[in-house]
């Protein structure tokens, strides 16, 4: 044993390394790499893949700006030309999405957000709805409009669900800045529709519209059957996973990282995979508070064979694959200059204190 060294701790890359799967409740998940629990991870990324694809997921605050988002049916949603019904199931699981039908008037038949986009000069917006026609042929677009004080400006995105092809319509004076404009196929003729939205110099964008069309034509006689779903309707400053509004809009950080748990605002659905990127600061000397209950390490590095235990307070200590600590096992006290054990790369150790609450080191040792 008088060979031994200190083991010195080691950076382990973090490439897409799932560390958990969804079951519609569970929101605290542990942090791993290839199945092993992290040390002392740093965290670059978090990604769910889920309905939506593989998504970024954000830890700063973001806030979905159509409010009633969950309830297209409530009078926050002006309707003109339309009629709303629902809600019914939705791709999350949920119970959230609503039929939209436009009726036999001419001019526009779409939902109004009632003014609630209000925002900077200059400020963009990141545009996102899944939406099906449910009968008929219609096409589907959302239309963005800017002011700058004294003059309006307008322009739309739409899909053509036949193909999944988008483009813009409806610009009017100048316009809007569209473009990581896209369709996803979620199932047959169930599309999510993205974009990014810059106004034009010194414009702020004050009104949204979603809303049936008839080919390029967000005018037309209604034929009073047509009719579109409409699930996830998003529209915010900043890219992210769909933030559910039942009511006004309220902000939502995506997670929080504690050490090695990453808690998340919004439970994974079941079967959504959650991955991160980053690194792992892995060997070395854990520092492990230990009171009254087990509590149990990091496993032990791999090419260590060897650990070196001291303590601020009497402990209790048990080593080994998934070890429980009591007041019956092995006792290590403040005095001793450390207790050196054997060990197998993997194990744990588990600590309960004597009486007093304290920390316990643990070294890893080499050859």
């Amino acid at each position: 044993m008088r060979d031994l060294k200190l083991r010195r701790s080691s950076l382990a890359a973090a490439v897409a390394a799932q560390f958990g799967i969804g079951n519609g409740s569970q929101t605290a998940f542990q942090l791993s790499i290839n199945g092993l629990p992290a040390w002392n991870p740093s965290v670059s990324a978090i990604h769910r893949t889920d309905w939506q694809g593989r998504q970024l997921l954000y830890p700063t605050a973001r806030t979905n700006l159509y409010g009633y988002s969950s309830a297209l049916s409530n009078a926050y949603w002006i309707k003109s030309g339309a009629t709303v019904s629902g809600p019914t199931s939705s791709p999350d699981g949920s119970t959230a999405t609503f039929t939209f039908t436009e009726d036999t008037s001419t001019g526009g038949h779409q939902l109004y957000n009632g003014g609630a986009i209000s925002l900077s000069a200059n400020q963009q917006l990141y545009l996102r709805v899944v939406f099906g026609i449910a009968t008929g042929t219609r096409n589907f677009g959302v239309f963005l409009n800017s002011y700058n004080g004294t003059v309006n400006a307008g322009e739309g995105i739409y899909c053509d669900p036949s193909t999944g092809a988008t483009g813009t319509f409806g610009e009017y004076s100048g316009g809007v800045i569209f473009d990581q404009i896209s369709s996803t196929e979620i199932s047959a003729r169930l599309w999510l529709l993205e974009a990014r939205a810059t106004p034009l110099s010194g414009y702020y964008f004050n009104a949204s519209y979603l809303q049936m069309m008839d080919g390029l034509n967000n005018s037309y006689t209604g034929d009073g059957t047509s009719s579109a779903t409409i699930f996830a309707p998003m529209a915010s400053t900043s890219p992210g996973v769909y933030i559910p509004n039942a009511g006004a809009p309220t902000p939502l950080t995506d997670y929080t990282v504690s050490g090695t748990t990453v808690n998340l605002a919004q439970a994974p659905l079941p079967a959504a995979i959650l991955d991160w990127d980053g690194t792992d600061a892995r060997g070395g000397t854990q520092a492990m508070s230990f009171g009254s209950s087990a509590v149990s390490s990091n496993p032990i590095s791999s090419g260590t064979f060897a650990i070196r235990l001291t303590t601020t307070q009497p402990v209790h200590v048990d080593i080994g694959a998934n070890p429980t600590a009591t007041t019956s096992s092995m006792l290590i006290t403040p005095g001793q200059k450390g207790e050196i054990l054997s060990v197998t790369p993997g194990c744990m150790v588990s600590a309960i204190a004597d009486s007093t609450a304290g920390v316990l080191m643990i070294t890893e040792l080499t050859p």
